[in-house]
């Protein structure tokens, strides 16, 4: 479904990815982990085409993406949940989750998606006429998934959404996101958790300064003796 062949990234003179291949297949969910400035932020939003690559080359099912801009990119189907929820906070929850579903597509089956969203996020049919603003941290992190999943993508893209939230949200919001993909829906998610994120995935890579230097099935990564020691703390 997604490839990525060997692109290259920089931010002025600094390089920020180096040469990273990886790919994503129909069906599953992958992990990108890592440490803070790793380079796996970057590496989600060249793939949603809020940057360029310097070099090589991204392809979605089969035609290339990475000269698209962002828009055309999620009317091929893929939608990302950026870090740190950034939804918007004067308008309610049931506006900012229509907000998900302006491509063309997605507005035709809007009121099932919605019913959809809503019975994976009950919580967000109870503050549906709440302005964003007032939910908890957790409930805001809910609804920016919810509106992810709004233009009914073919791959989710997830971006650090465990971030400074508590143990049993986390744990709630990652089961919903296994549900997600076990009702069709592909995930490529991005976390600094790397305990949970691989428990869940079918298969994972790990970035460190920018390239991939381990990959492989996620409940395998989380034996690997390098795992445990940089990212596991054993």
């Amino acid at each position: 479904m997604l490839q990525v062949k060997g692109i290259s990234v920089f931010y002025g003179d600094i390089q920020a990815l180096r040469e990273v291949s990886l790919s994503v297949s129909s069906g599953e969910i992958v992990s990108l982990v890592g440490g803070n400035g790793a380079g796996k932020t970057t590496m989600l939003k060249t793939i949603s085409g809020l940057l360029r690559p310097a070099s090589g080359s991204i392809l979605f099912e089969e035609a290339e993406i990475h000269r698209l801009p962002a828009h055309r990119i999620v009317e091929k189907g893929l939608s990302q949940v950026p870090e740190g929820r950034r939804i918007f906070p004067r308008m309610s929850v049931l506006e900012n989750l229509h907000m998900g579903s302006h491509v063309s597509k997605a507005r035709k089956r809007r009121e099932e998606t919605l019913a959809w969203v809503l019975r994976l996020f009950p919580v967000l049919k109870e503050r549906s006429e709440q302005f964003g603003g007032t939910l908890s941290g957790g409930e805001q992190q809910m609804l920016a998934i919810a509106r992810g999943l709004m233009c009914r993508p073919k791959l989710l893209l997830l971006d650090e959404f465990s971030l400074g939230l508590a143990p049993l949200v986390v744990r709630e919001i990652f089961a919903i996101i296994q549900e997600v993909n076990q009702q069709g829906t592909t995930v490529f998610l991005v976390e600094q958790n790397v305990q949970r994120s691989l428990a869940i995935s079918h298969r994972g890579y790990v970035l460190e300064n920018g390239a991939i230097v381990l990959q492989g099935e996620g409940k395998e990564l989380l034996k690997n003796e390098y795992m445990m020691k940089a990212f596991l703390g054993m």
